[in-house]
């Protein structure tokens, strides 16, 4: 069976090691300091995962570059959608 958790604060952090908490909330912050909206993280086994939505193709990419240099031990998988804002 797959420990999957998803995490955003305040959700409790039960199935996450002390390290994996900190790195999940420290990559949220960074992620909404550059790209100004809120990416929930998820870590599953050894993939971390990004959801949410960004406003364009590069923030998706940037994102996930972002995730890859915060956390290079981890599969990234990349669920964000990108809308255009209108």
């Amino acid at each position: 069976m797959l420990r999957c958790v998803s995490f955003t604060i305040p959700s409790p952090v039960e199935n996450l090691s002390h390290r994996e908490t900190e790195l999940v909330t420290q990559l949220e912050q960074r992620l909404k300091s550059q790209i100004l909206r809120p990416i929930r993280v998820h870590i599953c086994e050894s993939e971390l995962q990004l959801f949410g939505q960004v406003s364009s193709w590069h923030e998706k990419q940037q994102a996930q570059e972002t995730a890859r240099e915060m956390a290079p031990v981890y599969r990234i998988r990349n669920e964000l959608r990108s809308n255009p804002d209108p």
